[in-house]
């Protein structure tokens, strides 16, 4: 049912709909009274503000009729659209503007006033005193008591129609459920409401709340907690009984160890990890890392062991690590015998959920990585950890510098972690490193299969997914240096471009962009609305916003109704797990193809397995050992050197012929 036709009375009439109609008959924009009254009805159209305008003078009447008023009845059965009023001023207005009009008579002011505008055009002063009527009119219905939104309360009755209706397919019907089902949604674009994207789901979200519409409160177990950052745990040396709110406690107590004049001006663990996150994650990447491996410690501090970070002891850190190296690998039995108090399952979430969502957990898998556990589990296989061996490691390490942050800030009085054994680590000797690198890459014929698999006229994610495997396969380029390419890190020059990257430590070097991954790059730009001379136009623009626009864009806060490319930068999670479902799609195609044990090595590949590739096949093309360096970035020569292989079939060959001899 549209705007138009919809019965007075069965939507409110709110103040932000008054304020929208007196702004539209007073000549204000009706996009820029829409955007700033009642964006929350979704984006303005003609066709919509129209419809709204006609349904708002309805209810105008019916209240009209309530306040039993027959004067304003007529008033506002009058189109105020039609009611063209005249920019010449009346002539009260005239005299009230007009300098030393006290020395003129009314019939000499009437002269001036024709000298100036013409002639007096009597209905013009009528429409005038017609609009004056119903702005006041406007300001008396806008005083009358209005209802305020209930929890309780259907949607029909507050939003739009056509939002009302989608809510109502999904089957919310009441502002509650939408309060409800918004704070629980999976994803910022609220896919369980098919039609509302994250700008419209935002938008509705902020009028909720203003309104004081909140989700339903219910009772959440202790695991449901697990939300990064939050309910910090204060040293236990300070509290030997029970726990206060820190502003109980004197000033005295908490500058013995965890107070205002500590190095760090930290008062709990969450200050200690911000410090060091400030201080030690230098670039997107590192932090990204870094805020991981605190907040898991930091959540397992608090409800897995209940201390403070900086009590940790040699036996906690001991637990710690075991802990994370079982973790996703006992069944649930084996866990609660080893005596852990939260279940494994209540630590991991789905990947790519909203950090403030629901679903967040510390830990994140894959449908696909969960099927496969279960499965697992049912057969009495034993199962993947939820972080792999080398992820183990790499958390560890971090934890590490974590705490030598703390000793060098006299937080801690030494570091606990220092007394503990490291696990993992790199493989000693370079031919142990050299096949840990080599066996994460593709052979060429396995690099011809994944691009078989895609094909750029088949939509701009097929085609943003293809230049991706190009710029990490063609470039060696690292999945954070993909997403920080701007339209200015591209040098178009004749047919040799290349691409400025920002790296490790924020170092910048100048890689070659070869003739297909140009043509894969471009392929993509135009899937998303930008041909090539104007790829061209911006990667030499003089306007810094311009050069600033990323190359790798997300669909977020794209719609339909325009043709408009995206504008907002591609994310690692999106670019990762993309990737990721990519390559297990094409392990599954092989296997079903031609039962090929590669395609198991195909289904564990990652987006870092495109960097391997690429020096580990340009070493082996005959590319000279420093300019493999160069390309990918390495500080040191070595680092290249563990990519540099022995062709098995040349080297079998080699030693057939001089044992024959």
């Amino acid at each position: 049912m549209s705007q138009s036709t919809l019965p007075a009375g069965r939507r409110e009439l709110t103040r932000s709909h008054i304020a929208f109609y007196r702004a539209v008959i007073e000549g204000i924009d009706s996009k820029r009274a829409w955007d700033i009254y009642l964006h929350v009805d979704g984006d303005w159209s003609e066709v919509h503000s129209n419809a709204l305008m006609t349904w708002v003078r309805q209810a105008l009447i019916m209240e009209a009729v309530a306040m039993n008023e027959p004067g304003l009845i007529g008033l506002f059965r009058r189109d105020p659209q039609k009611i063209i009023v005249s920019s010449n001023p009346t002539l009260d207005e005239f005299i009230a503007g007009f300098e030393d009009a006290g020395e003129f008579g009314e019939n000499e002011m009437l002269e001036h006033w024709k000298a100036e505008y013409g002639e007096s055009n009597p209905s013009e002063e009528r429409r005038k005193r017609l609009m004056r009527r119903l702005q006041e009119a406007l300001v008396r219905v806008e005083a009358r008591g209005r209802s305020a939104p209930a929890p309780e309360d259907s949607v029909r009755r507050w939003l739009a129609p056509g939002l009302a209706q989608k809510l109502l397919d999904a089957g919310i019907d009441t502002l509650e459920k939408t309060a409800q089902s918004l704070d629980s949604r999976r994803t910022q674009r609220w896919e369980e409401v098919p039609g509302i994207g994250q700008v419209w789901a935002d938008r509705l979200a902020a009028w909720l709340s203003d309104s004081g519409i909140q989700a339903e409160q219910k009772p959440q177990p202790l695991t449901r907690q697990l939300a990064p950052f939050e309910g910090e745990v204060q040293p236990a040396t300070l509290f030997p009984s029970a726990v206060p709110a820190p502003e109980a406690l004197p000033s005295s107590s908490l500058s013995a160890i965890y107070g205002r004049t500590n190095q760090l001006n930290a008062r709990t663990d969450r200050d200690v990890i911000q410090s060091w996150l400030n201080a030690r994650a230098t670039n997107p990447n590192t932090l990204r890392s870094y805020r991981k491996a605190g907040e898991r410690l930091l959540l397992w501090c608090q409800y897995e062991r209940q201390i403070s970070m900086l009590d940790m002891q040699v036996p906690d850190c001991i637990h710690y690590k075991v802990w994370l190296a079982d973790l996703g690998r006992k069944s649930e039995a084996e866990w609660i015998q080893a005596g852990w108090k939260i279940p494994q399952k209540d630590w991991v979430g789905p990947r790519a959920a909203e950090r403030r969502g629901t679903e967040w957990r510390p830990f994140a898998q894959s449908r696909t990585q969960a099927d496969k556990r279960l499965a697992a589990q049912a057969a009495g296989k034993s199962c993947p950890g939820f972080l792999s061996s080398s992820s183990v490691a790499q958390d560890l390490l971090v934890i590490r510098s974590l705490y030598d942050y703390l000793l060098k800030a006299t937080m801690i009085p030494l570091n606990p972690w220092d007394l503990v054994g490291k696990q993992g680590g790199k493989p000693k000797g370079l031919a142990a490193a050299t096949y840990q690198f080599t066996s994460r890459s593709f052979n060429a014929e396995e690099w011809r299969f994944l691009i078989a698999g895609l094909d750029s006229r088949s939509g701009d994610r097929q085609a943003r997914l293809l230049a991706i495997l190009w710029l990490g396969y063609g470039c060696g380029l690292r999945a954070s240096e993909m997403i920080g390419l701007k339209m200015g890190s591209i040098l178009p020059d004749g047919d040799r471009w290349r691409l400025v990257v920002i790296g490790k430590g924020e170092k910048l070097r100048v890689v070659p962009l070869p003739s297909p991954v140009r043509s894969a790059l471009l392929q993509y730009m135009e899937s998303i609305g930008l041909g090539y001379d104007e790829v061209v136009r911006l990667c030499q623009s003089a306007d810094k916003e311009e050069l600033e626009q990323p190359v790798l864009r997300g669909q977020r806060g794209r719609r339909s109704s325009t043709r408009m490319p995206p504008t907002n930068p591609l994310g690692y999670t999106t670019l990762f797990s993309d990737v990721k479902s990519y390559f297990e799609r094409r392990a599954q195609d092989m296997l079903v193809a031609s039962g090929d044990p590669a395609a198991r090595k195909l289904g564990r590949a990652s987006a870092h397995w495109l960097r391997h590739t690429c020096a580990t096949l340009s070493l082996k093309s005959g590319l000279k050992l420093q300019a493999v360096q160069k390309l990918l970035g390495h500080e040191s020569i070595t680092t290249t050197q563990i990519y540099i292989t022995e062709d098995e079939d040349a080297l079998q060959d080699a030693m057939e012929d001089f044992t024959t001899r």
